[in-house]
């Protein structure tokens, strides 16, 4: 998944303001989480999956994903 791609998906879904990405970490400003992740991809110039940051935003994708799904 690109960057572009994971930006899309954000933008098109109404974010909440906390989320709990997994059992060890809640994000308590989502907005914030986003921009501070994407900031750091976009000056990143090596494979993306080797990046903290990318598995971050592709966890919570998916977290967000599957409670739309639910609903």
């Amino acid at each position: 998944m690109t960057i572009s791609e994971l930006e899309d998906f954000f933008g098109s879904i109404e974010l909440p303001k906390t989320v709990s990405l997994n059992k060890a970490v809640r994000i308590n400003d989502t907005k914030q989480f986003l921009e501070v992740n994407f900031l750091r991809l976009k000056g990143f110039e090596g494979d993306l999956d080797r990046h903290p940051s990318y598995w971050h935003l592709c966890e919570l994708k998916e977290v967000l994903a599957t409670s739309a799904d639910a609903k």
